[in-house]
C-alpha cells in the first residue's frame, strides 16, 4: 500500500505566501502615493504658471504694477484670481508679494512645490522677463535642481 499524502499547506508555506502578498500590496500603495503626489505637484505648477501669465498680462494692459500675494491656501492677484497651492513657497531675492511691471518684467525667483509624501519636489522659475519655466533634472539624479545646481528640497 502506498503512503497517503497530506492535503493542505504547511505553516511555513502559508507564511511565505502571506509575506509575498504583503510585499506586493506595499509596493502598490507606494506607487499610488507617488503617482498622486506627482499629479498634485503638476496641478500646482500649472496653476502658478497660469497665475503668473495673468498677472503679467494685467500689468501690461493696465499700465501699472500687479502683485501676486501669498494667501493661507495659495497665491492670489488681489481682486482678480486666486489659486490653491498650499504646499508651495517662494524662493527669490525679494520676499513676496511678487511684482509684475507694465513692461512685462517681474521679480525673479522660484516657486518650490512640495506635496506629501515629499518625494518629488519641483519648481517653477520666474525670470526677470516675467516668463515661467519648470525646473529640470539636469544631472539625471532623479531630482530637479535650482538655478545654482543644488537639488530642490522641501
Amino acid at each position: 500500500m502506498l503512503p497517503m499524502k497530506h492535503a493542505g499547506h504547511s505553516l511555513i508555506e502559508s507564511l511565505l505566501v502571506l509575506a509575498l502578498l504583503s510585499t506586493i500590496a506595499l509596493f502598490a500603495v507606494m506607487g499610488q502615493q507617488q503617482q498622486s503626489e506627482r499629479a498634485r505637484v503638476q496641478t500646482s505648477l500649472s496653476s502658478l504658471a497660469s497665475l503668473s501669465a495673468m498677472a503679467r498680462q494685467l500689468a501690461i494692459i493696465q499700465g501699472h504694477a500687479v502683485e501676486i500675494q501669498p494667501t493661507a491656501t495659495g497665491w492670489a492677484i488681489p481682486g482678480h484670481h486666486q489659486v490653491a497651492s498650499e504646499h508651495s513657497r517662494w524662493a527669490g531675492f525679494r520676499r513676496p508679494p511678487i511684482r509684475f511691471y507694465p513692461s512685462g518684467a517681474s521679480d525673479n525667483g522660484t516657486w518650490i512645490v512640495c506635496t506629501p509624501p515629499f518625494l518629488e519636489p519641483r519648481g517653477l522659475v520666474l525670470s526677470r522677463t516675467g516668463r515661467t519655466r519648470r525646473t529640470q533634472d539636469r544631472n539625471r539624479d532623479g531630482r530637479d535642481e535650482m538655478a545654482n545646481g543644488r537639488p530642490i528640497e522641501c
